[in-house]
């Protein structure tokens, strides 16, 4: 996998740049406000109304039955895909919606006829099909496309970071005894009431959320602060963004080092795959714990 684009120093002699230089978005920072609000206040208010509700409501003791059990497998299995989803269609939308709109606003080539040599005011084919936005040039401007090899050791250094800060941050609350809980604590807790429920939202957590979280946030988002703030900035405001999606007050802190650190291999790379890859492996390593939690084989 090596990067298409070019670097800002030059090159060693067949051996692709590490830094991607990437053309702006073709979506403007006035577009990826309005664009990030439409899915994330519906989805806050949401949340914050569904934690009121579950405080009020006294906490099950026994475990559900298997029919109830599946019955929040498969409600959890449709939230989700509606949240994730929503978010992933909004980045498709605006992206497609810029990527025409720039195709139109390309000059028209005139064409020249054959019998008199003459330019005519008639739009050439290719011209005329740009409207027509392919599904592969939508995805590129999303940032999905090949990055250099070497970013995978960034990804596992990065990896590694993130267990230091998750276990600093851990003993920082205990040390406190501040009454904060981690959403993998709360999946822990109820992995004991609704074994099938948690297991449906670990693999929706591994396989499911990283990719929509990834096109929209490193995708879309971050590229379209760029437009508007300098790089620094806009990884920041993205990465407070990111960790205030997740409605997760407990892991809030942690959440903001792993949005910095994957707008940092997005912007580095010039791909979301890096990201990707970070976020997937760091929601498998957290699913893992807590289904070895449940098989009983830690403690």
């Amino acid at each position: 996998m090596s990067s298409p684009s070019h670097s800002e120093g030059r090159p060693l002699p067949g051996r692709p740049p590490l830094k991607a230089e990437e053309a702006p978005a073709p979506w403007s920072f006035r577009e990826t406000w309005l664009a990030l609000l439409i899915p994330l206040v519906p989805w806050l208010l949401l949340a914050l109304g569904s934690q009121l509700q579950g405080s009020r409501l006294p906490a099950p003791k026994t475990p559900l039955s298997l029919q109830q059990d599946l019955e929040g497998a498969l409600t959890a299995l449709l939230s989700t895909m509606i949240v994730e989803g929503a978010f992933l269609l909004v980045a498709l939308f605006f992206a497609r919606r810029a990527l025409r709109r720039q195709a139109e606003s390309q000059p028209a080539e005139p064409l020249v006829t054959e019998r008199s040599g003459e330019a005519t005011s008639r739009l050439a084919p290719s011209v005329a099909r740009r409207k027509h936005i392919p599904v592969g040039a939508v995805l590129h401007a999303l940032g999905l496309r090949r990055f250099h090899p070497l970013f995978v050791w960034l990804v596992i250094a990065f990896l590694a970071l993130l267990y230091v800060v998750n276990s600093l941050y851990s003993a920082l609350l205990e040390g406190l005894h501040l009454p904060l809980q981690t959403n993998d604590q709360v999946i822990l807790e109820s992995s004991r009431l609704a074994p099938l429920t948690t297991v449906a939202l670990l693999v929706l957590a591994v396989l499911v959320a990283p990719l929509c979280e990834e096109i929209f946030f490193r995708g879309f988002v971050l590229p379209g602060l760029r437009r508007g703030l300098a790089t620094g900035w806009a990884i920041v405001v993205s990465a407070l963004v990111f960790g205030l999606a997740h409605a997760d007050l407990g892991s809030l802190p942690v959440l903001i080092v792993i949005g910095l650190l994957l707008a940092i291999l997005r912007w580095w790379s010039g791909s979301i795959y890096p990201g990707l890859l970070l976020h997937m492996l760091n929601n498998g390593i957290s699913a893992m714990v807590i289904l070895l939690y449940m098989l009983g084989r830690l403690h």
